[in-house]
């Protein structure tokens, strides 16, 4: 063709008419997904060629198999466990937190050797730490009576237990007057999932902080709960002249007394 200038050109278009058709892949779902590790990875692939215009779609001798790529590398252990062939299922932890896997079904139809693919992207998330303490907020206890804390309930969100976490556990009293030596309590320092407080002073407060820790990494949480110590619950046994607060408290021998 010529513009209005008479500068001319051309153009050839080459068409070329093959002897089969390519197999059309589709991956089930979003092209992206997003899991933890600790969840089972499960991709559903249809497959199917049209190898004539006067023919309907076909699953006739196509074959279908699964390649995981993470940075366009072929990660060789990722297999499927699954019998069926268009179905990929990866188990749980096969996946390593914070990587973008790319997992490609690939249908080979046997006639023609003709293969074609699809892919879905995979990101599989950190988790977090969740740190979590038992009960409520703020607790009381008398003087002389002890309190669990207890963080058993705590987790990794990758793993959904807490056998790799670390626990440390820090006391600050608050009220009447901050100090960071925690007098009003006793406890003893412990790397276990509860603590065991004993009651010293009464009309304090005290801030009980946990921080859970993943040994394997700088992922953590805290949590904290607040301690009031009030006045000793004492039993008043009859046969004694004074109050004893190393009897045990039941029922109506429940006094409180007010030390002062």
């Amino acid at each position: 063709g010529c513009n209005m200038f008479q500068l001319c050109s051309t153009a050839v278009l080459t068409v070329s008419v093959l002897n089969s058709t390519s197999p059309i892949v589709k991956i089930n779902g979003k092209d992206l997904r997003t899991i933890f590790s600790h969840e089972i990875l499960t991709l559903f692939s249809e497959v199917s060629i049209l190898r004539s215009c006067n023919s309907f779609d076909t699953k006739a001798n196509l074959t279908i198999h699964w390649v995981v790529k993470v940075n366009n590398l072929i990660v060789q252990e990722l297999k499927s466990t699954s019998n069926d062939p268009s179905v990929f299922v990866l188990p749980q932890y096969s996946l390593l937190p914070s990587t973008t896997y790319y997992v490609h079904a690939i249908a080979t139809d046997l006639i023609s050797a003709i293969s074609a693919y699809n892919f879905v992207r995979v990101n599989v998330l950190e988790g977090k730490i969740r740190a979590i303490i038992s009960g409520f907020e703020f607790v009381t206890v008398g003087v002389g009576e002890t309190y669990t804390i207890d963080a058993s309930d705590s987790y990794d969100e990758v793993s959904y237990s807490n056998v790799e976490l670390v626990f440390t556990w820090d006391c600050t009293q608050i009220f009447p007057t901050y100090s960071s030596r925690c007098d009003a309590i006793k406890w003893h320092a412990s790397r276990n999932s509860s603590v065991q407080i004993f009651g010293v002073i009464y009309n304090t407060t005290s801030l009980i902080t946990l921080t859970v820790i993943d040994r394997f990494s700088n992922r953590f949480d805290k949590a904290s709960i607040n301690v009031g110590v009030v006045a000793n619950r004492v039993f008043i046994n009859p046969q004694l002249s004074t109050p004893s607060p190393f009897h045990p408290v039941t029922g109506d021998n429940m006094l409180v007394i007010n030390p002062s």
